[in-house]
């Protein structure tokens, strides 16, 4: 278009630089991305933070254009940029949380990818690569010389260092995929060192020479280990039986939630009932001390803590070790327990077959077992090969009832655990079939996903009553102790939200005592409880003359320790956590350099939660050195690196 002087009259956009359309039209194409991501899971994440985010990503994706120039990188480029939005989608739906880089050698587990996506629509990656494909012209920037491709590159790398110092988590909804995951490379590399063996005593105690003080009010370093005491013979010998469910949060039964004040995208009133009428203790303020199951089941067993930053889990150590574990199963097993370890899951996956084998279980019974799951009732390999992880609780349940029923034949006194997986992502339906319109939605809606997801939680809560019946049923519940916990707490999900600071560490935990007088002797239901405290609770139920090297603080003697001093990290949202009882908390990344402090109310932790201005309670160093105490594994029976517990 030409004005009456004959100049040229262009739209205002022609004042802009070519670099910076480009820029402006890379950010717009990110943006783009990011709207569908919020599509595909509902979580809608703070603009400020996104923009920020998505600018920072932007202005890397421009610099490296140049670099790209060559279809041979810009393809795959592009592909990895939809796929990782696609990819990181999914992982927010189902856990809350972008990925983590250091956790994708799962991908080259057969296992893992073969059970992970089966029953997911692949719609969203269309969607997705789609929105990606204008990016292999915007990334096509002109060719540079030597010099400038060094500058590029600096400046790109001080974009990472800014975006990385910047973010208080690579994984928050709110974070870059592409940047976020860029940013993670340097510590997923050094995630996959493990820490070196410590070969002296990891907690000088009493009497072993001078106490590290490691802040600023004296609390020592024994605080954050305490051993769990039991009363030696006043437990009765019985039964045990540990039933650990996939991603169960306390905060799903509607009374625990209404006392934090939270709005759970998944509610069990049901399962509160159940709970209520059978007798549990359910308490309130559960803590689990990592994610994933191999973390969370270690805990459980070990009564030690598991690994807190994203370093080889130790049940993958302790499973290649050539050495026996001191666990709670090797314990009852010296008492003469039998002890049986019964999953639907695959065995091989995590090591769990070996190590549960290390840990004490006489039994142990998976998917792949030769006599277990596969051929029993319910869940025949032959006749109809279970999707996803393996059998529906349905299923699971009845069948490994069948084997506890053998178990209970009998002289001896049993600990059984078991694990379901029904409540797994993906939670596939009986036989993996769709029992409704919304599992065969060609693009699942984020509605659509959370009712597929309760109503595997649903069909569980039925599936563990139905068991519980039988239990009573076979006079079996007045002798047995029951315990139901989460392996780890799958990232209590809010409806339409981010995860708070703790949600993927509120855990579950209700005791149901054999003997109706004990559960009068149990701690209230608002005391602050751990993983820890459970195999320690149940030597002291079936009265062990003592607690050997396990670390808690058992629910029968809840007035006895005083204030607890606890760590414990989230591995998929890169934090780690420092915790006083009293009232405080300080939440770190995994560098320890970076840390916030918190307050919270003891009797509600994850509800009251707020930021504060106080200094960190802990110091660089003392940070650093509890991390690498709770990396040790402790060998079977006492040795030089052992601390004997404090008279």
């Amino acid at each position: 278009m030409r004005d009456n002087g004959g100049m040229s009259v262009r739209p205002g956009i022609d004042a802009i630089s070519p670099p910076l359309r480009r820029g402006l039209g890379i950010l717009a194409i990110l943006l783009l991305l990011r709207a569908l991501m919020v599509a595909q899971t509902g979580v809608i994440p703070p603009l400020p933070v996104v923009l920020a985010a998505d600018a920072a990503t932007a202005a890397f994706l421009l610099l490296l254009a140049p670099l790209l120039r060559p279809w041979a990188l810009r393809v795959p480029a592009v592909a990895l940029i939809a796929l990782g939005y696609y990819a990181g989608g999914e992982h927010i739906a189902t856990h809350g949380t972008l990925f983590r880089v250091a956790h994708l050698h799962h991908l080259l587990d057969a296992v893992f990818v073969a059970a992970s996506v089966e029953g997911e629509s692949k719609a969203w990656l269309g969607l997705h690569a789609l929105a990606a494909l204008p990016l292999l012209a915007l990334l096509r920037g002109p060719r540079p010389t030597l010099g400038i491709a060094g500058t590029r590159l600096g400046l790109a790398a001080m974009v990472i260092a800014g975006y990385g110092l910047a973010m208080d988590s690579h994984t928050r909804p709110a974070s870059n995929v592409v940047l976020g995951s860029i940013a993670q490379v340097p510590g997923a590399v050094l995630a996959q060192r493990s820490p070196e063996p410590r070969q002296t005593a990891a907690l000088e105690g009493p009497g072993k020479g001078p106490v590290l003080q490691l802040d600023a009010d004296g609390v020592e370093p024994e605080a954050f280990f305490e051993r769990g005491d039991v009363a030696p013979g006043e437990g009765r010998r019985h039964n045990v039986l540990l039933i650990l469910i996939e991603g169960l949060s306390a905060a799903y039964l509607p009374a625990v939630a209404r006392h934090h004040g939270l709005d759970p995208a998944i509610r069990l009133p049901a399962l509160e009932r159940t709970l209520d009428e059978r007798g549990f203790v359910t308490y309130r303020n559960v803590l689990s001390l990592q994610r994933q199951t191999n973390r969370g089941t270690y805990a459980l067993l070990c009564g030690d803590y598991p690994r807190i930053t994203t370093v080889p889990a130790k049940m993958t150590e302790a499973a290649e070790a050539d050495q026996p574990l001191d666990c709670l199963p090797s314990m009852l097993d010296a008492a003469g327990y039998r002890t049986v370890y019964i999953q639907a899951a695959p065995l091989e996956f995590m090591h769990k077959d070996r190590f549960m084998a290390r840990a004490g279980f006489e039994v142990v019974t998976g998917l792949s077992g030769a006599a277990g799951i596969d051929d029993r009732r319910g869940a025949s390999a032959s006749d109809e090969a279970p999707e996803g992880w393996g059998p529906t609780d349905e299923r699971f349940f009845p069948a490994a009832l069948e084997q506890l029923r053998e178990v209970a034949r009998g002289s001896e006194p049993w600990f059984a655990t078991l694990l379901n997986v029904g409540t797994h992502h993906p939670f596939t339906a009986q036989g993996g079939e769709p029992d409704n319109a919304e599992e065969e939605a060609v693009l699942p809606t984020p509605e659509a996903r959370r009712k597929v997801r309760n109503r595997a939680f649903e069909r569980m809560v039925t599936a563990l009553d139905q068991l519980l019946e039988a239990l009573a049923a076979d006079s079996l519940l007045d002798e047995t102790s029951v315990i139901i916990a989460s392996d780890e707490s799958g990232a209590m999900l809010r409806q339409d939200a981010e995860p708070g600071l703790l949600d993927g560490n509120f855990g579950m935990l209700a005791i149901r005592p054999a003997d109706a007088r004990t559960r009068e002797r149990l701690a209230q239901r608002d005391t602050l409880v751990t993983q820890l405290d459970v195999p320690v609770t149940i030597a002291d139920l079936v009265g062990l003359e003592a607690s050997g090297p396990l670390l808690g603080r058992s629910l029968l003697a809840p007035d006895e320790g005083g204030p607890r001093h606890l760590v414990f990290g989230d591995t998929y949202a890169g934090r780690t956590f420092f915790l006083r009882s009293t009232g405080r908390l300080l939440a770190c990344d995994e560098t320890f350099l970076r840390c916030q402090s918190w307050r919270f109310e003891p009797d509600r932790v994850i509800g009251s939660l707020e930021p504060s201005d106080d200094p960190p309670f802990l110091d660089l160093a003392a940070r650093r050195r509890l991390a690498e105490d709770t990396s040790r594994i402790r060998p079977a029976g006492p040795g030089p690196d052992e601390t004997a517990p404090p008279p």
